[in-house]
């Protein structure tokens, strides 16, 4: 029986990661989208103390620099 070579192995590695991948990067786009909508309603409401902790929670999030 022959072996499969290091370049086809690691070709069907990197398609069985896809699917890890993709679920990933939905997960992450979901959780963002509905934590910026709370995060939205909370700087527009008429409660001092939502809206400030909007405020700082955004101003920390800007402060951080980009990974990338």
């Amino acid at each position: 029986m022959r072996s499969m070579p290091d370049e086809v192995g690691n070709v069907l590695l990197i398609l069985q990661g896809r699917h890890w991948t993709v679920g990933v990067i939905l997960g992450a786009l979901m959780l963002g989208a509905v934590l910026g909508f709370l995060v939205m309603l909370a700087r527009v409401r008429h409660k001092i103390a939502r809206r400030w902790c909007a405020i700082g929670y955004i101003a920390l999030v800007r402060a951080i620099p980009p990974i990338v």
